[in-house]
């Protein structure tokens, strides 16, 4: 059942932040080693800043008081251990500058999400790649005698189902007149090609924004200019991030 439009008054009309949520290793001394061989996530990156400003302005004020306090009535002397202490101040500081007055953070996210978005797409890629070289392998294999030198069919639009031919058990070449018999499982490999090949036909047109006839190139080119354009996706997404 279609739901009803929604009325003026019961729209959004403010924006909130992206939400985080603090873990245990985000500021507890010890556990956050934890962050050193964990994956990184975009929320690490916010929950970590926020913790150093939390400890800026809090133990870190408090630290730079009792110095200034201990320096102005010479109880402290200037050592190796109250100079590490001023160093870390000082990192303290510039930490929290960065995250409340420039957009390093927001990049640093982003920057996550667009690697996330390349590794999975590489990993797309290449799994259906590896499968559609195994079956192309199985099938020059099994049935690489009964066919011309050939790029498995790929220059035919599509493969004729069962009931398009008078006779079932015949598939006309796409480079011989004669026709050859055809089993089951070499119909099931011919699907299984012809399904990777119009998967990166589709994706071609879809990045590209146009409707090409990519029919005379092969399956192998297609991968490879799919690659490159993905690549070119890619950097655009970045730049949508912001980066």
């Amino acid at each position: 059942m279609p739901r009803a439009p929604m009325q003026y008054n019961q729209f959004q009309l403010e924006l909130v932040r992206e939400e985080v949520h603090l873990k245990f290793y985000h500021f507890l001394p010890v556990f956050r080693y934890y962050l050193l061989v964990k994956d990184p996530e975009s929320a690490d990156v916010e929950c970590l800043f926020r913790v150093n400003g939390l400890s800026t302005f809090t133990l870190g004020f408090a630290q730079m008081a009792c110095m200034a306090i201990g320096f102005s009535t010479e109880i402290l002397k200037m050592d190796f251990f109250i100079i590490f202490g001023i160093i870390a101040q000082c990192v303290n500081l510039f930490m929290t500058m960065i995250y409340f007055f420039t957009g390093f953070p927001e990049i640093m996210k982003s920057s996550m999400k667009v690697e996330a978005f390349q590794y999975n797409a590489r990993l797309d890629m290449q799994g259906e790649f590896t499968r559609y070289k195994q079956v192309a392998k199985q099938y020059a294999l099994n049935f690489g005698t009964q066919l011309p030198d050939s790029d498995l069919f790929e220059f035919m639009p599509e493969l004729p189902s069962l009931g398009e031919s008078a006779d079932p058990g015949v598939l006309p070449s796409p480079r011989l007149s004669e026709t050859v018999g055809i089993t089951e499982e070499q119909q099931i490999l011919l699907k299984e090609l012809k399904h990777f090949r119009f998967v990166v036909l589709r994706d071609i047109n879809e990045i590209a924004h146009l409707k090409l006839n990519l029919a005379p190139f092969s399956t192998q080119q297609l991968f490879e200019w799919r690659s490159k354009l993905m690549a070119q996706q890619i950097v655009q997404y970045g730049e949508l991030a912001g980066i």
